[in-house]
Formats: C-alpha cells, sequence, structure tokens
C-alpha cells in the first residue's frame, strides 16, 4: 500500500515537472510603433493579439509581450498566461530620454525611435528567463538581442525585408535560430539569403465571420445610391500600394461614359493618423475632375472596415510593392467582393483562382478600367468571381493561422 503511494506521488511529481518543462516561456517583441493589444489598429499587432488570445484558451505557453504604451486606455480584462510590458515612448521623461539616446547611440538600423523602445526592454529580456524571443517583423534586432540573451529568437518575417538586395540580411539571420514566414514568397526569399535557414510557414488569417457576417454602411452616408457600382480601395494612401492607377483607371472610366463610383480607405500612416499628408493632396488633387464620384474616408478604425467593404461591389487593389501576403485582398474576399489585384509578392499564393490578378507595367491603370467594365458589364462573371472570392478565404481562417503559428514556435 505504501509502495503505491509511493508510485502515485512519484508519477504526480514527473507529470507536473513534465508539464512545466513542456511551458515554454516566450518574450514577443513587437515593432515599437503601435501597442499591442491593437487598440490603435496596425496589421502586425492585430496578427500578434491573435495568437496571444488563442493561448490565453489553451494555457500552452507562458507569454511576455513588450509594445509600446497605448495613446488610450486598454480594455480591461485579465490575462492569466499573458503579461503586456508596455513602454511609454511618449511622456515628457521618456521624450528627454529619446533625445538623449538618439544624440549619443549610433543607429544600427531602424529609425532612432524604434531603436530606443529596443534599448528600454533589453534589460528586462535579458532577466527575463525566456526559452524563446520572436521578433514581430523587426529583424535587425536579432544581432542587439544575441548580445545580451541565450534565449533562441525566431523572427516573424510580415514583410519582404529579408533578400539579397538587402546587404545586412545574412547578418540578420546569422543572429536567429528560425524565421516564421507568412508566405512561401517571403521563404523563398529568405532562403536566397541563407539555404540552410529553418523556415516554416504560417499563412495569415483573419475572423472571417467579422468580415462575411458584417452589417454594410448606408451608402448614401458616402454620398453614393444603391443602384451605384462601387469599387473600392483600402489601404495605405502611399505610392507603392498602386492607389494613384487605381484614380487614373476611374478618370478612363469617366471618358468611356461608365458610371462607377470609387470608396478610398485609409491615410498615409499606420494608426489614428488624420493628417493629408502631401501625397494624399496630390490624389485628391488627380481625382478632382472625378470628384463627385470619389469618396475620401481617412483612417477608419479597423473594426469598421468590413462594414465599408460590404457596402461595396468590387475590391480594386492593384499593389506595386512586392507584398509578402496580402492581407487586404483576403479581407475582401472574406465579404465576398471580386477582388482585382497584381501579381506582386505573396498576393497570387492568397488569391489563386478567386481574383482578376494584373501585371505590373505601364498599362496597369487601363487594365483596371477595363477589369471593371468587364464586371459591371457581365454580372453573371461579377457573381460567379464573388462566390470564388469567398470560398477562397476560408483557407485562412484565424483557426488555421494560429495552430500553424504555435506548430511552427514548437
Amino acid at each position: 500500500m505504501c509502495s503505491l503511494f509511493t508510485f502515485r506521488r512519484l508519477f504526480f511529481v514527473l507529470f507536473f515537472f513534465l508539464l512545466t518543462f513542456a511551458l515554454m516561456k516566450i518574450a514577443v517583441i513587437t515593432s515599437g510603433i503601435l501597442p499591442v493589444p491593437a487598440v490603435e489598429g496596425g496589421a502586425v499587432e492585430h496578427l500578434t493579439e491573435y495568437y496571444v488570445e488563442a493561448n490565453e484558451r489553451t494555457g500552452e505557453h507562458d507569454i511576455t509581450v513588450f509594445s509600446v504604451a497605448p495613446h488610450k486606455p486598454l480594455p480591461r480584462r485579465s490575462y492569466k498566461h499573458t503579461r503586456f510590458v508596455n513602454v511609454n515612448v511618449t511622456s515628457f521623461l521618456s521624450r528627454v530620454r529619446r533625445v538623449m539616446f538618439c544624440k549619443y547611440h549610433k543607429c544600427y538600423y531602424y529609425h532612432p525611435y524604434v531603436e530606443y523602445f529596443l534599448s528600454r526592454i533589453l534589460r528586462k529580456v535579458k532577466r527575463g528567463g525566456f526559452d524563446l524571443i520572436v521578433l514581430e517583423n523587426r529583424p535587425a534586432f536579432a544581432p542587439v538581442l544575441r548580445r545580451h540573451t541565450t534565449a533562441r529568437i525566431l523572427i516573424h518575417l510580415h514583410t519582404d525585408t529579408i533578400n539579397t538586395s538587402q546587404p545586412l540580411a545574412r547578418e540578420w539571420l546569422d543572429n536567429a535560430d528560425g524565421v516564421i514566414a507568412i508566405s512561401d514568397y517571403i521563404r523563398r526569399q529568405v532562403l536566397r539569403v541563407k539555404p540552410d535557414m529553418l523556415v516554416r510557414i504560417a499563412y495569415n488569417g483573419i475572423q472571417l465571420e467579422h468580415f462575411s457576417q458584417a452589417t454594410p454602411f448606408a451608402r448614401a452616408e458616402m454620398g453614393f445610391t444603391s443602384d451605384d457600382f462601387v469599387l473600392v480601395y483600402c489601404g495605405r494612401v502611399i505610392p507603392e500600394k498602386g492607389i494613384e492607377q487605381v484614380i487614373e483607371a476611374m478618370l478612363m472610366l469617366t471618358q468611356q461614359q461608365v458610371d462607377v463610383k470609387l470608396l478610398v480607405i485609409g491615410s498615409s500612416f499606420y494608426g489614428t493618423d488624420k493628417h493629408v499628408d502631401a501625397y494624399v493632396a496630390k490624389m485628391q488633387q488627380l481625382a478632382e475632375p472625378v470628384k463627385e464620384s470619389i469618396h475620401f474616408t481617412g483612417y477608419v478604425p479597423y473594426d469598421q472596415i468590413p462594414c465599408y467593404l460590404k457596402a461595396c461591389d468590387v475590391a480594386v487593389l492593384p499593389s506595386l510593392c512586392e507584398e509578402a501576403f496580402g492581407l487586404t485582398m483576403l479581407e475582401g474576399m472574406a465579404c465576398a467582393l471580386p477582388v482585382i489585384t497584381t501579381n506582386a509578392g505573396g498576393i497570387p499564393e492568397v488569391c489563386e483562382g478567386a481574383s482578376i490578378v494584373l501585371p505590373r507595367d505601364e498599362h496597369l491603370a487601363a487594365n483596371i478600367a477595363a477589369s471593371v467594365r468587364s464586371l459591371k458589364d457581365d454580372r453573371n462573371k461579377l457573381g460567379e468571381l464573388k462566390e470564388k472570392a469567398l470560398n477562397r478565404s476560408q483557407s485562412f481562417s484565424l483557426e488555421r493561422y494560429t495552430a500553424s503559428m504555435f506548430e511552427a514556435l514548437k
């Protein structure tokens, strides 16, 4: 009887020892620009919040998230498996420290404000006893962290920053233990720099029902009618995203007497920025001849975007840069919108067989106009593409993203 009791006690001791050993202590280092939880937007910040929330449900790991402090209060809720370390970078004392840091420290790669954020968390990371450090789209942090910790370093790469044209890319990879790529395109780019690098793919995901089941905003609020054929551009208003080609296509359609409207969602920067910079002003000036047909919303909170998308007929997102994934394209497809886009980076992987994918050449604006006209004139084709878009979006659920993310972490 005594030996049985001893055996049981040893069994439970061993069980809890193995459970504790399996529990990884993970530090997640964000961009240093926007906070997590993602109360001020940011695609990477939302994706980080998603897998943190998933871990709250499973309790699989002990996670500490390092990010900047938000400008507004965080939602009140208790976390059992997550600790948030928020660095205040906007207080008077922080501003003084930041100025001094920028004056006396030579920056390694990023903007001085970003590297100031890293300097503020280095001691906490060093003393945290972490098993694994996840760098959210900050590969240049790897060499700095390697000098301060023996923890494994993993780069979660959301953009095409590690490639053969980046002279520092090999050094970043040499100081990391692995890369999580958000598309096969990004995986291939990394392997061109370091062929023996450990790379896993974790495709991004979204809350599909948040988009598919959204209630559309009234078109009248945007100056449109229920009979209008409405295009939507959603994203940052910057040259690399192709907004200029969209407006040029609108000018062509007007000349061809094709009656369409355009909703432009977004500002020039992330977060709650309302500033109309020189490029936004230039786009508004370009749109002046058709200003009655175009509505610029400026920055829109992320939770409202599905309501705007659902009020439209077609998404036009002709990115000119090598998109790592194409999250806005996925969001449009999840709202059952046909997407007119380009063959940039990882976009074809996301939109495979469910969108109109155009080449990035001098004919892009004309091809956008022709694609819009074909969808407006052929309602059967429009309906078929809507169905294909919605079906394709189901491959990128939030559940699949978080599962593949934690599998990659293991």
